[in-house]
């Protein structure tokens, strides 16, 4: 269920005698930004490490141009797109992605995106002029935090039991912030890592359980570092 980011950055607050002086004030949009980016680096990671738990259905129509030259814009979407899974046109022929370097690189019908666009390869999607409605299957991602907001009552959403991530978060984030904390206790940082961590990997184990075991004909592509960028 939802949960704000002060309920995360009282439970923070609690986590260490420590944080009760020293820290000076708290900046409310400081607090967001890093409750906005434990929120998002937590979804692209799991959507590197889990296709499907938080992947959603959604039928974009591209712009209305054509033959070719269409295009569809993920920033539209919402939710929002993590991840590209798959894509279909409407008679049921799924799209090929590839490199705008190499556009021939795979048969029609064929895409590729810069930035948030989708964009047509040729003349693929349909001979006929008009916009092609698209089903896409893709990881989402949660809206961007208002950093302009006022007050610290903006919700995060995660399994409730998995809550104690973002409240490591902060206080791994609180620890740093006191530069004196390495010297009164040197184990504490060290501590809240790990804690992270193991939340992590306990989420991981759940999100492997709950989708069950897969059958698939064929290796998956999955993006590497070594791909050149």
């Amino acid at each position: 269920m939802p949960f704000t980011v002060q309920q995360v950055l009282d439970a923070a607050l609690a986590s260490s005698i420590a944080n009760k002086a020293g820290l000076g004030a708290l900046a409310t949009r400081e607090i967001l930004e890093r409750a906005n980016f434990a929120q998002q680096e937590l979804h692209t990671r799991l959507a590197q490490e889990n296709r499907y738990f938080y992947s959603v259905k959604a039928t974009p129509a591209s712009t209305a141009g054509g033959p070719g030259g269409r295009t569809v814009d993920l920033g539209a979407l919402n939710p929002l797109c993590e991840r590209i899974l798959v894509a279909y046109l409407p008679n049921g022929d799924e799209l090929n992605g590839v490199d705008v370097e190499d556009q021939a690189a795979d048969l029609a019908p064929r895409y590729y995106v810069l930035g948030s666009t989708l964009y047509e390869v040729a003349s693929d999607w349909s001979a006929a002029a008009g916009a092609v409605t698209i089903t896409l299957y893709h990881v989402s991602r949660p809206a961007e935090l208002n950093l302009a907001a006022t007050d610290l009552s903006a919700t995060l959403t995660i399994p409730d039991r998995f809550s104690r991530y973002y409240e490591l978060d902060m206080a791994i984030y609180l620890a740093n912030k006191d530069w004196a904390r390495a010297k009164a206790d040197p184990g504490e940082l060290q501590r809240a890592v790990a804690d992270k961590q193991e939340v992590y990997q306990t989420m991981l184990t759940f999100l492997d359980h709950f989708s069950g075991a897969t059958r698939r004909r064929f290796d998956l592509p999955v993006p590497t570092t070594t791909e050149k960028a």
